[in-house]
């Protein structure tokens, strides 16, 4: 009869005067699950239905003293787990006598009530297939409870045979525990004494409440239903609906029993002896009928109903109807088709104007729409169509609309169509463009943004025949094509002219080398280094050979070998290239030789040094050195020393191989290698 789906009535009133021929079509039978019988699945009297936030199905299963939890999904129904044994004490937690109403409410309980419990109100838990008990409300003595049902603030259970309705506020938790504590509040009706005055009760049923607390009561006796309104502490009565009655033009009900009301303030009323759900709608305390969903003749074959009790919905629109022929119904409601969605201009300028627009057939008595932009729903866009105006760059994106039926509140929703919002050229170019006489140019801008946009490309002032493209393109460049050139762009957005750009011949980009290394010899097993240095405005491409055979892979200003073999003697030579020229560095010749010992030999008096490999200190045996010089291997001068104290030097180089150079103070000379490391 209810579920956590609840929003307040705001609608206008629809006429009273649809047929009875399409009320049939506004909902569509779906699926049907049950029959009778005590097994899984199988029912004896259900009488109430809700559908939870995860969409499991509760039904309380009257006469087996039980609920059962059912699953759907979107095809199939079936049975999932169940919770209840008949039994006397309500103190024990799975008995039931005779449980009917159930509600799931938004704080995540399944609450649960038993005609013949004295008051006893179960708390049930469902996580995922188990239905499991949590606790119990209770108030000794007081029976008959016919439905129940939780609001944020409120408990309201309805007492068929004492005519009233109670209310109970919540009142916080009892102690650390999550039961919650409810107190009395508000007795609605008098005990024991049906009337048909408003604001009292003929035995009194289905409850509903919305989010603005309003109260929902449906009564058999009295076949209304009434609504009542809160001011915070008191529901007071507000309007009502009903009398006997059973057809369109004159509604009425016959022992109605359940209610619920959808996310389109729809109102659902399970018009039992009429077999049927009425359909209503509300505008302040105006309530008409809209239509409804079964014959109005009993019966089992799919589209009809017998004796229909409980109502409920889902998040998706459908409705769930339990009634004496001990079966569930789903139906669904009739749905808009979308026949075209459109937009008069899918790329739009700034400051221009697009329309989407939609239509779709499939409609009960109207539809509504609702707008939405990256996802984002736009406040106010409520017609078939929506009008972007004044366009900005803000206003690009994706934008489609929910269609929605007014009577069933079937909703559609269309595909996307995105929107762009172009402007008109917005040019950048260089100033000045400079080449190599012979070279190619090509005279390009930087441009946004590029949609459908025409070139035109204009030097001195005069059109260039067949300069149509994006850029313009000279292949040799001469002195004939120096001069200012300017282009003119054009798209749907507007027209913009660049800036002038100088064209000139600069011939310093051709490529020229500045400095390299000479020639140079080695020992064999020292490292090689040949480099160069260029001057050119233009990127260049660099080629190393020897002895006029390119060396692979040797592309870099500098060339190296980390351990020279005597085959790598030769002539080397670097070449670099551009569009405007080439330029090689002279021949450098490297010659290798096979280099002696680090010891002084004889002939000059056993002169001695060491450690060789050293990590910078050098010591010297048989000699009194007046000088040390140390050199690189192309000769450059790294170290020198006139002053030794102790035959002791010290040196900071890096790690590498040297020349080293002693000279005596009587002239004796010797020159060695000299490896430095500093491990």
């Amino acid at each position: 009869m209810k579920n956590i789906y609840t929003l307040a009535l705001s609608i206008s009133l629809i006429s009273l005067s649809l047929s009875n021929a399409y009320s049939q079509n506004i909902y569509s039978h779906i699926a049907s699950f049950g029959g009778a019988g005590n097994t899984d699945g199988k029912f004896n009297n259900p009488f109430d239905v809700t559908v939870n936030s995860a969409g499991r199905i509760i039904v309380s299963d009257f006469n087996n003293n039980r609920v059962q939890m059912l699953s759907f999904d979107g095809i199939n129904i079936g049975f999932v787990t169940k919770f209840g044994v008949m039994g006397t004490n309500p103190n024990i937690p799975n008995n039931y006598r005779y449980p009917m109403g159930v509600h799931a409410a938004a704080d995540g309980y399944i609450y649960s009530s038993a005609l013949y419990d004295q008051g006893v109100v179960r708390l049930l838990t469902a996580t995922g297939s188990t239905l499991s008990h949590s606790h119990d409300l209770g108030w000794s003595g007081i029976s008959q409870i016919y439905d129940v049902f939780k609001s944020p603030t409120r408990l309201f259970l309805s007492y068929q045979s004492s005519h009233r309705i109670l209310t109970y506020t919540v009142a916080g938790f009892i102690g650390t525990t999550n039961f919650y504590n409810f107190q009395p509040s508000q007795v609605m009706g008098t005990f024991n004494t049906p009337s048909t005055a408003n604001g009292q009760f003929d035995t009194p049923k289905g409850l509903f409440v919305d989010n603005d607390n309003k109260l929902y009561v449906v009564e058999a006796g009295n076949h209304r239903l009434q609504v009542f309104t809160f001011d915070g502490v008191n529901h007071s009565y507000y309007t009502k609906f009903g009398g006997t009655g059973s057809t369109n033009t004159n509604v009425g009900f016959s022992s109605p029993d359940g209610i619920y009301v959808n996310t389109q303030n729809r109102i659902f009323v399970s018009d039992r002896a009429n077999h049927r759900v009425v359909i209503l709608t509300q505008s302040g305390t105006n309530m008409g009928y809209v239509g409804q969903i079964g014959t109005g003749t009993a019966g089992t074959v799919p589209g009809t109903l017998n004796n229909p009790c409980g109502v409920s919905g889902d998040s998706q629109g459908r409705i769930y109807i339990t009634d004496l022929s001990q079966r569930v119904h789903i139906y669904s409601p009739a749905r808009p088709t979308i026949t075209g969605f459109t937009v008069n201009n899918s790329g739009v300028c700034v400051g221009g104007s697009a329309t989407f627009q939609v239509s779709e057939t499939n409609l009960g008595n109207g539809a509504s729409y609702e707008w939405y932009f990256n996802n984002q729903r736009i406040l106010g866009a409520t017609s078939n169509s929506y009008t972007v105006n004044s366009a900005s760059a803000s206003n690009a994106g994706s934008y489609y609309v929910i269609v929605t039926d007014n009577i069933s509140g079937g909703r559609t929703t269309s595909t996307s169509i995105q929107l762009s919002v172009n402007t008109a050229p917005v040019i950048n170019a260089a100033a000045t463009l400079s080449q190599c006489e012979g070279g190619p140019l090509t005279i390009s801008t930087n441009t946004t943004p590029n949609i459908a946009t025409t070139h035109k490309w204009y030097k001195a002032g005069v059109e260039i025949a067949g300069a149509t493209a994006a850029g313009y393109n000279i292949a040799s460049l001469s002195a004939a094509n120096t001069g200012s050139y300017f282009v003119v762009q054009s798209n749907a957005c507007g027209t913009s002219t660049s800036s002038g750009i100088n064209v000139t011949v600069d011939n310093s980009l051709k490529p020229a080398i500045l400095t390299q290394s000479s020639a140079t010899q080695l020992c064999v097993g020292q490292p090689l280094t040949l480099n160069f240095t260029y001057s050119t405005g233009k990127p260049v491409t660099i080629s190393w050979s020897k002895d006029n055979q390119i060396i692979p892979g040797a592309s870099a200003m500098s060339y190296s070998v980390t351990q020279i073999a005597a085959n790598q003697a030769g002539v080397y030579k670097a070449q670099i290239s551009n569009e405007c020229g080439t330029a090689s560095t002279s021949n450098i010749q490297v010659t290798i030789t096979t280099c002696t010992t680090s010891s002084i030999a004889e002939g000059e008096k056993g002169v001695l040094f060491y450690p060789n490999p050293s990590n910078g200190v050098l010591y010297f045996e048989n000699i009194e050195p007046s000088e040390v010089k140390i050199s690189d291997v192309v000769g450059n001068t790294v170290f020198y020393a006139s002053s030794i104290t102790d035959n002791k030097i010290e040196v900071n180089l890096s790690e590498g191989i040297y020349i080293l150079i002693i000279t005596s103070a009587n002239g004796y000379k010797a020159t060695r290698k000299l490896q430095i490391t500093k491990n």
